[in-house]
């Protein structure tokens, strides 16, 4: 008997994030504010030639975008608690490893090796996985419990689209980071992404899975978010970039602010249609909560077959 693909960890994020936006029954909506461009000011160092951070950070991002191959490593803890009125508590869990070796020529195709757990005590349960694309289809391959490989098709979306909110950022918007200081050998940048409603992650926290899903998808989210959710704050994306190989070495998503506002602007929905505050259901997000994402061996990602 198959695996069932649910445990392919970009759907099972959804699902588990859908579930918990089903506690409170909440209605979404987005921020439209530009991501700030990084300032020119120069970053002094221990050489003599001063550092551009604009100048370097075009430089990481043509590199990361131009990159034949590279491999990704990813930490996901999605970890908060729904209080309800009557004080009782639930926890919401899901850590997600997840270790991507991505070549981009001739074809899209991704090699990934995925742990996961819905309980910060529990066992991680592995599996593998790959993504590719042949005539500008994606497909996902997965296996069998006796190791047959099965192939399904994604839904739609792109190689690019399944392999996280963080490669999307650094790969539409990554040169309008903002620079905000030096680290070692490390320049880091801070990008408040403009547009939620286009991230995977974000969709499925605010409960637009179904809608994105339809003919059009893409259009119809855009348009509900910005008419329910037009002062949502922004997804954080903070990049490092290395100063000696100028390329993008780690990434950390920060959706704090972008989740209590979005609690924030449902629960006002709900009063607004005459619920009483008092009964809504409150969240605490966990210190643990938040992802990082390691960047390496750009253009050394050795070849790989897809398994027949």
């Amino acid at each position: 008997m198959r695996k069932n693909i649910s445990a392919f960890p970009l759907i099972i994020m959804t699902v588990l994030i859908f579930v918990a936006g089903c506690t409170n029954s909440k209605v979404p909506s987005p921020t439209t504010q530009t991501a700030v461009k990084a300032t020119e000011t120069t970053v002094p160092t221990t050489t003599a030639k001063p550092i551009d951070p604009q100048a370097l950070l075009e430089r990481a991002v043509d590199h990361f975008v131009e990159a034949s191959d590279f491999r990704m490593s990813t930490h996901e803890v999605v970890s908060y608690q729904a209080i309800a009125a009557d004080g009782t508590t639930r926890m919401i869990y899901g850590e997600f490893k997840t270790n991507y070796d991505y070549l981009r020529d001739p074809e899209a195709k991704v090699r990934v090796g995925s742990q996961f757990r819905y309980g910060p005590d529990s066992d991680f349960i592995g599996e593998e996985y790959y993504l590719f694309e042949e005539e500008g289809k994606a497909f996902i391959l997965t296996f069998e419990e006796d190791g047959v490989p099965v192939v399904e098709e994604t839904g739609g979306e792109k190689v690019d689209k399944l392999v996280g909110d963080a490669y999307q950022a650094v790969l539409q918007f990554g040169k309008a980071a903002q620079f905000t200081e030096q680290d070692g050998d490390e320049l880091v940048y801070t990008l408040d992404h403009p547009e939620w409603y286009t991230l995977q992650g974000a969709i499925g926290f605010a409960d637009l899975g179904l809608l994105y899903a339809q003919p059009d998808g893409d259009r119809l989210v855009r348009q509900y978010a910005e008419e329910m959710y037009p002062d949502l704050q922004p997804v954080r994306f903070v990049l490092y970039v290395s100063i000696t190989d100028e390329v993008i070495t780690k990434v950390e998503l920060d959706n704090r602010a972008f989740m209590l506002s979005f609690w924030d602007a449902y629960d006002q929905a709900l009063i607004d249609h005459g619920a009483d505050p008092a009964q809504l259901t409150k969240y605490d997000i966990q210190p643990e909560h938040g992802t990082t994402v390691l960047f390496s061996d750009y253009d050394e990602v050795p070849d790989f077959d897809i398994p027949k």
